[in-house]
């Protein structure tokens, strides 16, 4: 059974269920103006899209993108009991945001993060499956027709959570995945930010994992704890860099470029790990590339 959202209040919600299957099963193929969206709290669903791509599969604290407008349908054959919150939101287009703590901005900006994450599995974080189970327990009370205004007024706001929770979980990033494909995208991610500030509180909070489970994870994929990941892959980058043609012209641009403070916690990084300082290494590059830069490189221009 399904409730529309302006039943209580908030029309952004086209119509929200709490689905239980004792097994899941094959659908006929349906589509929808708005986004609909998948939280699995038990099982796995798997759902199949008629443009061609992967069927999207949606593990037990995972939720699923379905882009508006999309045929689809839920596969059978799953096995195993499944409990599932389904939503379809609006399209900014269509729904009136005055009855919502939300501007019109602020949903066009939430409907680009629907749009560019559909067709994916993103798992949940703590503050999403903290919304996502207090809303289930809400809807578990009974869907009525006629609410009182204390129910509408506690679907409103755990409605308008879960809205803004997704929409900060696919702002963390795009690397949340099912099962072992987290670390391999965890690395990607790492590898496209190294660059930054990056704390092991933001890659254990965008992993899904608790601490202890994404570092036994990790390690047992890389061989190395994070913190050494990162420090290899900003070396990595330093290493790119000073292979260029046309490297950066200080040691302490690279530093910066790389993620370092300093020139100097660059310098005794990358001779711990490369055994050779920066310099070494750029002589060495320029040397296999021409005699003559190594000359420049040590100042001695008859080279």
């Amino acid at each position: 059974m399904h409730l529309k959202g302006v039943k209580f209040g908030f029309p952004l919600v086209q119509r929200i269920g709490l689905l239980k299957h004792h097994d899941t099963y094959r659908i006929a193929w349906n589509r929808h103006a708005g986004v609909e969206i998948h939280y699995v709290l038990k099982g796995k669903i798997v759902w199949e899209l008629d443009h061609g791509e992967a069927p999207l599969v949606v593990p037990g604290g995972s939720f699923g993108i379905i882009p508006a407008r999309a045929r689809h349908r839920a596969l059978d054959g799953m096995g195993s009991p499944a409990i599932r919150l389904g939503a379809i939101f609006e399209t900014p287009r269509s729904c009136d945001t005055a009855a919502t703590p939300f501007l019109r901005s602020d949903v066009n900006r939430m409907f680009e993060r629907f749009r560019a994450n559909a067709g994916m599995t993103h798992r949940f974080s703590t503050s999403l499956s903290t919304a996502v189970r207090r809303l289930a327990a809400e809807l578990n009370r009974g869907l009525s027709i006629d609410l009182d205004y204390d129910g509408q007024l506690r679907l409103r706001i755990l409605s308008a959570n879960l809205v803004y929770e997704t929409y900060a979980v696919l702002g963390e990033s795009e690397v949340l995945a099912e099962g072992h494909d987290v670390i391999p995208q965890i690395r990607k991610w790492i590898d496209a930010h190294c660059t930054e500030n990056i704390s092991i509180d933001k890659l254990v909070k965008i992993s899904g994992y608790g601490r202890s489970r994404f570092f036994s994870l990790f390690l047992a994929e890389t061989g190395m704890t994070p913190n050494n990941y990162l420090v290899h892959a900003r070396i990595e980058r330093a290493k790119n860099l000073l292979a260029q043609k046309s490297p950066p012209s200080t040691m302490l641009k690279i530093a910066l470029d790389c993620g370092f403070r300093s020139a100097s916690a660059f310098s005794s990084t990358f001779r711990k790990l490369i055994g050779m300082s920066p310099r070494e290494f750029l002589a060495k590059m320029q040397f296999s590339a021409g005699g003559l830069n190594y000359g420049i490189i040590h100042g001695n221009a008859s080279l």
